[in-house]
């Protein structure tokens, strides 16, 4: 059963696996939206680092409306 949630949802993911996790916690996004940013990690740049980068880039690069959030 999908949970509703109190704001839209925008999954800033083209990734099929983060859809289905969401899916199995009954959450469905309202929109999906691929954001164009370069995903090569940084020389050096250590796994909890790079996914607290990736994850704002993204969020960053994702249009969105004031009332809607952003799972990146």
């Amino acid at each position: 059963m999908a949970t509703t949630l109190p704001v839209p949802l925008v999954l800033a993911s083209s990734s099929p696996r983060r859809r289905e996790l969401l899916v199995q916690i009954g959450v469905t996004p309202t929109r999906i939206a691929s954001p164009d940013i370069d995903e090569t990690p940084a020389r050096g740049e250590l796994p909890r680092a790079y996914a607290l980068r990736m994850a704002t880039q993204k969020a960053l690069a994702v249009n969105r409306a004031q009332d809607e959030a952003v799972l990146a």
